[in-house]
């Protein structure tokens, strides 16, 4: 598996993508609202169809920064889930909101980024829609988060439950699993492991986490 000079290259290089992208997509953005705004006659529909759109690469931009980039910052976990909303934003997938003791909850930089990778996969397991719920609790040795994916027909693919459990090497991966590999990788850079249980329409992740 990865070193930690192969992960810090691979996040680096994630945080310059996205910096670069994030400045097209937010240009993007204020274009069409300033279209909407001062041309007269305009497609309305239109524009507010492709402005959404936009809105949408945005919130998966800051997504992907935060899940695969350098340094993102130490936050709490309904902050962290507020940028799992933006990656599922015009998804048949939804977040259900984080509350409770969860809701406060800070995670350490290298939590916050698992946690956001987990949420992914998680995704990934609803291929016809459904609920994600993130759940956390306080443990001696750091944070254990849950990460649910409830939904008709949810799943794990054979490659995702390898990935995980860290018998599928980078190597042989593809682009449809390789956030699983991550995610591996940063639960093994952190001392740890990715826990994957499995009941009928639901597949829970779980991880000690590093608090804040």
């Amino acid at each position: 598996m990865a070193g930690r000079a192969d992960l810090r290259l691979a996040q680096l290089v994630c945080s310059r993508l996205c910096h670069d992208l994030a400045g097209v997509a937010g240009a993007i953005a204020n274009g069409i609202e300033l279209a909407a705004e001062s041309t007269p006659g305009a497609d309305t529909e239109a524009l507010a169809l492709v402005g959404q759109s936009a809105r949408q690469v945005n919130g998966r931009v800051a997504f992907f920064r935060a899940a695969f980039g350098a340094n993102p910052p130490a936050q709490g976990l309904a902050e962290a889930a507020s940028l799992v909303e933006g990656y599922v934003a015009g998804s048949p997938v939804r977040l259900e909101p984080v509350a409770g003791p969860a809701a406060s909850v800070r995670l350490a930089s290298d939590g916050v980024r698992l946690a956001l990778v987990l949420a992914m996969v998680a995704a990934g397991c609803l291929p016809r829609g459904g609920v994600i719920r993130i759940q956390a609790a306080e443990l001696p040795e750091g944070v254990g988060v849950s990460i649910t994916a409830f939904g008709k027909g949810a799943s794990v693919r054979v490659e995702i439950a390898a990935a995980l459990a860290g018998s599928l090497e980078p190597e042989r991966a593809s682009p449809r699993e390789i956030h699983a590999v991550w995610a591996q990788c940063l639960a093994g850079a952190l001392g740890g492991n990715v826990e994957v249980l499995k009941e009928e329409d639901q597949i829970r992740l779980g991880a000690v986490l590093p608090r804040a």
